[in-house]
């Protein structure tokens, strides 16, 4: 995803063009400099204080993010056989129960922390009456830290402050036609957890919610999943996580069974900026947009990007001079081929950091200048960066 911003694929302009861009681009680099520190300000953008909001702290003091340990990726021979898998990440499962009007919501969540945190799909997540059972069989509540809406995750924290943590992979060795592993949490009548053995017959899939969200980049398994699937985990050969099951699609038969698992790398940047910040996204841009599709990347001459749907009014965006139309190919001249990955790189950040933003404008390329603001409440809960 990093790399120089013409790397990512964009076609050099003539050498007229690169050189009035390049007096263009100094010039409103200063000027947007200047406006973006004058007007950022004013909010209070450049204040780099994490918002408070929810911020915990482990034994000796320090915020502490994602407990992490790393297994290469590789899904294409299982090294493992599945129950074995099963077996060695269903300490870290946890069964997830929710009471509403209509029923009973049951799910799975994995541990992040060993002091209580998980995620979820935040499906399940319609009401804060929450309750967390571990393999071991202790049960507690659970509050909800906050639901994403861009990657549908949400991250719990349960009353027990010592549980186990899983291992983590990356997603990085997934392709279509690999095996596929999805584990979750044994429901109230079993032994044990349930296991659902397939391919991956997608990656980088968008899937649209019964509300009209559209999520990106996914990994969509045939594995044939039962309910108490969503929430659970994609292993690796060797039993590491390495997708969460966000949501669980219908067949033409209207049949829920088709897994759609978020890549643990935007999982991992979700549940670190709610433990440290209390929000999805420790920055602000100010932009809606979706990741361009292969066609449309094919007739711009460019690998990917952000196609951009809105620009909030009064945003970082809106200084930059995005437009709707536009298409976002490089965030400081590191490449932007989906909208999840331009999440991750802006994730990175620090309220009042400077942004450079490389973009597409009809057969122009475009650098701007501006800085990146801490998220207003209204937007922190919505599909926007």
């Amino acid at each position: 995803m990093r790399g120089a911003a013409l790397a990512a694929g964009v076609s050099k302009p003539p050498k007229r063009s690169r050189s009035a861009l390049l007096a263009v681009g100094l010039t409103s680099g200063i000027i947007a400099s200047v406006m973006t520190v004058g007007a950022l300000t004013l909010v209070g953008a450049l204040d780099r204080t994490a918002v408070p909001t929810r911020s915990y702290t482990s034994a000796i003091g320090a915020n502490r993010g994602f407990e992490v340990s790393t297994t290469p990726a590789s899904l294409s021979t299982l090294s493992t056989d599945p129950s074995t898998m099963a077996r060695r990440v269903e300490p870290g499962l946890a069964r997830v129960e929710v009471t509403t009007k209509s029923g009973r919501l049951t799910g799975t969540a994995v541990a992040v922390r060993a002091d209580g945190f998980f995620l979820t799909s935040a499906e399940l997540l319609q009401n804060d009456d929450v309750w967390l059972t571990t393999a071991d069989g202790n049960r507690s509540r659970a509050t909800v830290i906050g639901v994403d809406r861009v990657t549908n995750l949400g991250v719990l924290r349960s009353e027990s402050d010592k549980v186990t943590v899983a291992t983590w992979g990356t997603s990085g060795g997934m392709v279509a036609g690999a095996d596929a592993v999805i584990v979750s949490a044994a429901n109230s009548n079993a032994r044990s957890p349930s296991v659902a053995r397939g391919m991956i017959s997608a990656t980088g899939v968008r899937y649209t919610l019964d509300d009209g969200t559209v999520l990106h980049d996914l990994v969509r398994t045939d594995a044939n999943l039962v309910p108490d699937a969503v929430g659970g985990v994609m292993l690796d050969r060797d039993g590491a996580v390495i997708g969460i099951v966000t949501t669980i699609g219908k067949d033409p038969a209207g049949v829920a069974r088709t897994g759609y698992a978020m890549p643990i790398e935007y999982a991992k940047a979700l549940a670190d900026s709610y433990i440290v910040f209390g929000h999805p996204a420790p920055v602000w841009l100010g932009v809606v947009g979706t990741t361009l599709s292969k066609e449309q990347a094919e007739s711009l001459g460019i690998t990917g990007g952000v196609l951009v749907d809105s620009v909030t009014p009064q945003s970082p965006a809106q200084i930059a001079n995005l437009q709707p139309g536009d298409v976002i190919v490089a965030i400081d001249n590191k490449p932007v081929d989906t909208w999840s990955t331009m999440n991750l790189a802006l994730r990175s950040l620090d309220p009042g950091d400077p942004l450079n933003i490389t973009f597409r404008r009809g057969a122009d390329t475009v650098q701007q200048l501006t800085f990146v603001a801490r998220p207003p409440q209204t937007y922190r809960d919505q599909p926007s960066q």
